[in-house]
């Protein structure tokens, strides 16, 4: 039973990781807006069509799960909704403090909305800014899916004392290398390190798929 849970569990975030790399397939329509207005509606496209991609993407991967594993992935279990102590509440926002400020000094102490948008302050560069955010943050909720689901496997693969947060090192081997390849932001070099961090975010919340889920959005924003 356990193996058969094991190996259901990797399918599952298997399958949900190859639909992330999928939703690039509205380049495949990029002749055909490269011809209206110069090609300015060819982003806009994109974004638009990988916007609603990944939406129904999320509703599909919380529909398997609920109905293969039978759990609420949203939720969680019990413990992860225990009010978190004081100790492990000033080490989560230390940890998500830190690193805004390092990434902040190097955006020469401005937002990274703000340094990403440079001097384009256009009607049209602020929503591409905007839906490729929207798109990333989209992204990082069918990740957080897998990293819960690996990291289950691990710990039963691997028995050990100490909390080693595998999620994250399985997000670092995944979307942070995929993301890191496209090139898409002159950060992901550093994010790619953040995938580290969100494993031992996730443990230290007590594995609430929420608090992990909002501390990894205020990380990739700010």
């Amino acid at each position: 039973m356990k193996k058969s849970l094991i190996i259901k569990k990797l399918l599952i975030a298997f399958g949900i990781f190859v639909t992330i790399p999928l939703g690039n397939l509205s380049h495949l329509f990029d002749p055909i807006f490269d011809s209206i207005q110069y090609g300015q509606k060819t982003k806009q496209f994109n974004y638009d069509f990988q916007v609603i991609y990944y939406i129904v993407m999320i509703v599909v991967a919380f529909v398997v799960i609920k109905k293969l594993l039978n759990r609420n992935i949203f939720i969680g279990d019990e413990k992860s909704k225990e009010e978190l102590s004081l100790k492990r509440t000033i080490t989560l926002y230390l940890l998500v403090l830190i690193p805004i400020l390092i990434i902040s000094a190097i955006c020469g102490w401005t937002f990274k909305p703000l340094y990403d948008l440079g001097d384009r302050y256009t009607g049209l560069e602020m929503r591409l800014i905007f839906m490729h955010y929207l798109i990333t943050i989209l992204c990082y909720v069918l990740m957080l899916m897998i990293m819960i689901l690996t990291q289950e496997v691990f710990e039963d693969l691997i028995k050990t004392k100490y909390p080693i947060p595998y999620g994250g090192i399985i997000f670092i081997l995944t979307f942070g290398i995929y993301q890191l390849f496209l090139g898409i932001s002159s950060f992901y070099g550093i994010y790619l390190l953040f995938g580290l961090l969100y494993g031992y975010l996730y443990l230290l919340s007590n594995r609430n798929f929420k608090r992990t889920f909002i501390m990894m959005v205020i990380l990739f924003l700010l």
